[in-house]
Order: C-alpha cells, then structure tokens, then sequence
C-alpha cells in the first residue's frame, strides 16, 4: 500500500510540474514581465517546482540583452545562471527535454563568457568575480575559456583597421581591405581581425532593406550596419562553407571529425566589443528573398530581425560551389 501512494504522490507531482510549465510558458509568449512575477509565485508555493526556475532563468538571460553596460549584463545574467542551475537540479528529463535546456543552456554559457571577456577586458574585477562565481554552479570555472587582456589590447593597436572596415563595407571599392579565404586558416579560431569579402554585398544590402522596411512598419528602429559585425557574420558564413557544417557554433576538425571550438556569440565577441543578442543562419538561398523568408515564417528567426532592443547589425553572404550548401547567410544583431 506505501508503494502504491508513493506512485501515486509521484504522478500527481508530475502532472503538477507539466501544468505550472504550460502556464507560464504561454505568459511568457504573452509577457515575460508577468511570467516572471509569476513565476516567483509559483515558486513560494512549491519550491519543489522545476518550471518556475527556467522562466526566471529566462527573463534574466533576455533582461541582459535589453541594458547597455556590461555591469548590468553580468547581474542578470548571474541571476540566470543561478536560476538555471536550480532548474537544473529540480528538472524531469521530460521538463529539461520540453524546455530544450540543453541548447538554452549553450547559449546562456556563450553570453555568459562573451560578457566575462567584456569585463576582463574593462578590468572590473569585482563584477568578474561576481559573475564567475554565481556561473560555477551551472558551468564550472569558465575562467579557462575567457580571453587574455593582453591578446585584446595587441588586437586593438591597429590604428588603421576600424577606418579601414568602414569604408569597406559602405564604399563600392573592395579591393585593397580584404583577406583572402585561401588565406585563413579555418581549422583555427578566429582571431576577429578576419576581413571577409562578401559574395554579394548588394544581396547584404537588399537583405538589410527588407528588414528594415519591416521594422519600421511595425513601429521598431532600423537596423545600423555595423562593420565588426558584418565581419563576424561574414566569418562564420566562410567557416560554415569551408569547413562544411551548419551550425551557430563554431566548428574546427580534430583527428579529422568537427568539433565544437566557440559558441556563436564567444566568437562575435572576438569581433565586436559591445554586446550581441541575436543570430540567425540559414544555408542553400542564393538571394536575400530566399533567405529572408525563410527567417520570416521560422518563430525564432523572427523574432531575431524583429528584436526590439538590437541597434545594430551584420550581415554576411558567402558562397562555395564545393560545399553541401553553397551558399550560406549569417545574420547577427547587437547593442
């Protein structure tokens, strides 16, 4: 008879967990601010509850991408990893498998280290450290994956570089700043001094145009092309072509099998020092029209071109006829 209540106390519990998720799922779609209050409600009732932790996790993760300094970045995004360790901890496989944790959890790590590098490079080590112990729990010592200063401060000695990226990407001479594909070891990371050229930089442009017009009709700023990030999105796109993969991560071959190098926006970092929220990549579309609605009717790449608090973006366009693909698109936004 105990064992018999014990199932029953067990499924009870379970069903209690998938109903509290449900609920704060479609609020969330509605209004993280709600979801998030919630959610704290939820949780001084039953601290039992897995469900509650990953919408807060989750509101703190997208709360980093709507401030501007890096300080405030790494509190909400220190509240998302404590959040999400204890989701972690609570979670059903069935929760963890409906929240897609593991791939929320990849991309949350990416932030994390981008805004690590951002404040190592600022020299705010109490924020650093403050960061960096409430990630541990979740993540381990990122410590190790955090770029040197050192290495930062010889990338920024170029007094010449940020002009010359500039005109490069609004000036319809393209061939003086450039570095050749053949001439980039892709089997490495990037460094983000890369200086790809586009395979169409009008079909970029066009790209930019569609976005924009849409943006603006739906009463959202337009987008800035912002050069580092043309870069960084051009990167990816001639790595993905060289290396043949399709993925947000980064890809280099190791005894001769791809293997993840650096998350998406670890990478970006690289390129762009102030802070990015979003990428979207799309393979085989030889046109912006194609690429653009293909972004369009998926959820989330939608959500991506039409986000309220990006300012700036980059978008990259590269082609190899000797790849799967062929053609491949990134689209990358920040602040």
């Amino acid at each position: 008879m105990n064992f018999i209540l014990l199932v029953v106390s067990f499924s009870l519990a379970v069903g209690k967990e998938d109903k509290v998720y449900q609920k704060l799922e479609k609020s969330y779609a509605k209004d993280p601010e709600k979801a998030y209050v919630l959610a704290k409600q939820y949780r001084k009732k039953d601290n039992s509850l897995a469900a509650p932790y990953f919408f807060e996790s989750q509101y703190y993760e997208r709360k980093a991408g709507l401030v501007k300094k890096t300080a405030d970045q790494a509190l909400a995004l220190g509240n998302a990893a404590t959040n999400g360790a204890s989701f972690e901890k609570k979670a059903s496989d069935k929760i963890l498998l409906k929240a897609q944790w593991e791939t929320k959890k990849e991309v949350l790590h990416d932030k994390i280290v981008a805004c690590l590098t951002k404040l190592n490079t600022e020299n705010n080590q109490s924020k650093f450290k403050r960061l960096s112990d409430k990630s541990m729990e979740l993540f381990g010592d990122l410590s190790e994956e955090i770029e040197p200063v050192a290495e930062k401060e010889v990338i920024a000695q170029q007094p010449t570089e940020p002009v010359q990226t500039n005109e490069v990407v609004v000036s319809a001479n393209q061939t003086t700043a450039f570095t050749l594909m053949s001439k980039i070891d892709f089997s490495k990371k990037p460094t983000g001094k890369e200086r790809i050229q586009s395979a169409n930089q009008e079909e970029e442009i066009k790209m930019l145009e569609m976005i924009n017009k849409e943006r603006i009709r739906k009463k959202l700023k337009p987008l800035v092309l912002d050069s580092n990030l043309v870069f960084a999105a051009r990167y990816h796109a001639a790595d993905m072509a060289t290396e043949n993969y399709f993925d947000h991560d980064s890809k280099n071959k190791v005894n001769g099998k791809l293997a993840t190098s650096m998350g998406a926006f670890e990478r970006i970092a690289l390129f762009y020092s102030s802070f990015a929220n979003t990428e979207n990549i799309a393979v085989g579309n030889s046109t912006a029209d194609e690429a653009y609605n293909q972004w369009y009717n998926s959820p989330g790449h939608y959500d991506n071109m039409f986000n309220s608090s990006a300012t700036k973006v980059g978008i990259g366009f590269v082609q190899n006829p000797s790849s799967s693909y062929g053609s491949y698109w990134v689209f990358c936004t920040g602040m």
